[in-house]
């Protein structure tokens, strides 16, 4: 099945469980951020849900990586992740999908 990586600290997380209850034989990883992006831009795993905010200058080399490599980071809803202009930058979570037509939550 699908590697889904995760963050050392998001499996919890309902975003994680209704990817987890899709693919019940996803393999998980526990690594930082910027190396799950990696490893999705590489192709060596498939979703990296993220469920706590972040800073946008947290993310966003990841999220123009992962985009140059063909696949997407979307917000909780589903729709595109947006970067507000406010103080802190907040973006709350995401989920970047390393091949968009296969995988999407349910």
């Amino acid at each position: 099945g699908p590697s889904c990586r995760f963050s050392y600290w998001q499996p919890a997380h309902p975003l994680a469980q209704r990817l987890l209850r899709r693919f019940p034989d996803a393999a998980l990883s526990h690594l930082p951020g910027a190396l799950t992006f990696c490893r999705l831009a590489e192709g060596l795993a498939d979703a990296y849900p993220r469920a706590t905010p972040s800073a946008a200058w947290d993310i966003a080399a990841g999220h123009a990586l992962e985009e140059g490599a063909g696949g997407a980071v979307i917000a909780e809803d589903g729709s595109v992740l947006c970067y507000p202009v406010r103080p802190g930058w907040p973006v709350s979570g995401f989920l970047a999908i390393g091949d968009p037509r296969t995988l999407r939550p349910d």
